[in-house]
């Protein structure tokens, strides 16, 4: 028994799209994504999810932690109702590199999952007793 092995043939465009853009592979792509990427995601985003998005609007992200760096980098206010806002990052990477990714992040802590109910009272009780210190203090 084997696991993820192809049970169809490769479709022939995919072949040929990877010897077209051979000589690209030495190099990263743009971090904001080319123009036909990110119209061919706003067209999928319609077709499937019949919501129509600029391609301007779009952001592009080379996995997960990247993403999830970015938007909590983008999305943190420095402040809310006068106090620095928790953030707990709830992840099934449980990796040590996902963890220094997330506090690198600006997040405050790191859970895996799943999630146990004790490790998420104990993370919760820890930060947010330091939330309501720092907003009385």
């Amino acid at each position: 028994m084997t696991i993820g092995e192809p049970k169809h043939a490769m479709p022939a465009f995919v072949g040929e799209v990877l010897a077209a853009n051979l000589s690209g592979f030495n190099r990263y792509p743009q971090n904001d994504g080319i123009p036909p990427l990110l119209d061919a995601i706003a067209a999928w985003l319609k077709r499937r999810y019949g919501v129509d998005v600029a391609p301007n609007r779009l952001i592009t992200a080379n996995g997960t932690r990247e993403a999830l760096f970015n938007a909590a980098v983008a999305l943190s206010p420095e402040t809310k109702n006068g106090a620095r806002p928790v953030i707990l990052a709830l992840t099934a990477n449980a990796f040590e590199s996902d963890r220094t990714a997330c506090l690198a992040a600006g997040m405050d802590g790191f859970l895996t999952k799943p999630v146990r109910r004790a490790d998420l009272i104990e993370a919760m009780t820890r930060h947010f007793a330091g939330l309501a210190a720092q907003s009385t203090g």
